[in-house]
C-alpha cells in the first residue's frame, strides 16, 4: 500500500514541469486569439472596476474608495503591476497565466500529498487544461489571484497536517487571510479548518491544539488587520474586509432571487444605479443617512428576515442554487461567457454549455 506523501524525487518534479508547460502553452494560445476580442483592451463590468481602481491608487486618490466596498486586494494587485511595469493589459495577463499555471501545479502537489503522484498528475493535467480557468486566466478579474492563493494555502495545510509543523500552519493562515482580502466568503473555509483541527487533533492527541490554531489564526489575521484597521480609520466603523457583504446577501436571498443573477428588486440593473438605490432605499427605510457599514448591516438584516419570514422557500432556493453550482453549465456573470468563449478555437473546444460536461 502506498504511503502518502510520497517522496519527491526527479520523476515528480518533471511530472510538474510537464503540468506547468502545457498549462502556459494552451493559455497564451489562448491570449493569442482573444487579443483581437474587444474585451482584450475595453474592461467592463467589474474588469472595469478593478482597472480604474487601480489608477486611482497610482493617483494617490486610493482613498476614494475608503471603507472599502469591495475587498481591495486585487485592484492592489493590478496597481503594484502597473507602478513596476507600466499599464499594460498584456503583462498584466501573462503574470496571470503564470499564476494560473502555477495553480494547475499546485493541484499536482496537493494530489500527490493526499492520493498520489498519479492521481496528482492526473488532477494537475485536468486543471491545465480546464477551459473555464484557462479563460479567467486572461481577465482583469479574481479568480486567477484568489485560486492560487486558496491553492497555496490548502498546500501548505495538508502538510501541516501530516508533519504537524508550526511553519506550514503559519504559510497556510497568511495565504488564506490573503486570499481573504480578495474573496472573503473564504473565511468560511478558515472555520471549517479550525472546527477541523480540534477534532482531529483531539481525537489523535487527546488534548487541544493550542499552538497549531494560534499560529494558523494569528496569520490568518495578518493581512486583515490593516484592512479592517484602515475601513475603521477611514469611516468610524467596524468593517472587516468590504462592506458590499450585506447587500449581496439580501440579492441572492430575497423573494424574488432567481440563484443566479444580482438584481435588487425595484432598483435599476446597471450596477452603479443599483449600488445608488441600494444606498437610498436603506435610507429611506431607516430615516437617516448611514454610513457604508450600516448600509451592509441594513441589507443583511433584510435578507435575514426573508429568510425566516418563509423558511421553506429559502430550502427551495438553496436546493435550486446547489443544482446550478453542481451542473456543467457556467454561470454567466459580468458578459455572456459562452459567446466569448466561442471567439477563440482554444475555449471553444474546451468548453460546452451542457448539463454535465468533463471537466466540470
Amino acid at each position: 500500500m502506498t504511503s502518502y506523501p510520497e517522496p519527491w524525487n526527479k520523476t515528480h518534479l518533471l511530472r510538474g514541469i510537464i503540468i506547468f508547460c502545457v498549462a502556459v502553452i494552451f493559455r497564451l494560445l489562448f491570449l493569442r486569439e482573444f487579443s483581437s476580442n474587444p474585451l482584450f483592451d475595453t474592461p467592463i463590468m467589474d474588469m472595469a472596476y478593478h482597472h480604474q481602481w487601480a489608477l486611482d491608487i497610482l493617483a494617490g486618490h486610493g482613498d476614494n474608495y475608503a471603507p472599502f466596498f469591495r475587498a481591495p486586494l486585487y485592484p492592489y494587485f493590478l496597481a503594484g503591476i502597473y507602478a513596476l511595469l507600466g499599464i499594460d493589459f498584456w503583462v498584466v495577463r501573462i503574470i496571470q497565466v503564470l499564476l494560473g499555471s502555477l495553480s494547475a501545479v499546485l493541484v499536482y502537489a496537493i494530489g500527490r500529498q493526499t492520493f498520489g503522484a498519479r492521481s496528482g498528475f492526473i488532477a494537475g493535467l485536468i486543471y491545465s487544461l480546464w477551459g473555464t480557468a484557462i479563460f479567467y486566466d486572461g481577465q482583469l478579474l479574481i479568480p486567477s489571484l484568489a485560486i492560487f492563493l486558496n491553492l497555496l494555502s490548502l498546500f501548505f495545510l495538508i502538510r501541516a497536517e501530516q508533519h504537524n509543523n508550526i511553519r506550514n500552519y503559519l504559510f497556510g493562515g497568511l495565504f488564506l487571510g490573503l486570499s481573504a482580502i480578495a474573496r472573503p466568503t473564504v473565511l468560511l473555509f478558515a472555520g471549517i479548518f479550525v472546527f477541523w483541527l480540534l477534532w482531529s487533533f483531539y481525537k489523535k492527541n487527546k488534548q487541544l491544539p493550542t499552538r497549531p490554531l494560534l499560529a494558523f489564526i494569528l496569520a490568518l489575521l495578518i493581512p486583515i488587520i490593516p484592512v479592517t484597521a484602515y475601513n475603521y480609520i477611514s469611516s468610524g466603523t467596524f468593517t472587516a474586509i468590504g462592506t458590499y457583504g450585506g447587500l449581496n446577501f439580501y440579492l441572492g436571498n430575497n423573494r424574488q432571487a432567481d440563484g443566479i443573477s444580482a438584481v435588487l428588486p425595484g432598483g435599476r440593473k446597471d450596477w452603479w444605479g443599483m449600488l445608488e438605490d441600494a444606498e437610498r432605499f436603506a435610507e429611506d427605510a431607516t430615516g437617516k443617512k448611514l454610513s457604508p457599514s450600516e448600509q451592509s448591516g441594513y441589507w443583511l438584516k433584510r435578507g435575514l428576515q426573508e429568510i425566516t419570514a418563509s423558511p421553506l422557500w429559502f430550502m427551495k432556493h438553496l436546493l435550486k442554487k446547489t443544482a446550478y453550482f453542481i451542473q456543467g453549465i457556467e454561470l454567466s456573470n459580468n458578459f455572456d461567457f459562452y459567446y466569448f468563449a466561442r471567439t477563440t478555437s482554444i475555449t471553444k473546444a474546451l468548453i460546452r454549455r451542457t448539463v454535465l460536461f468533463f471537466p466540470w
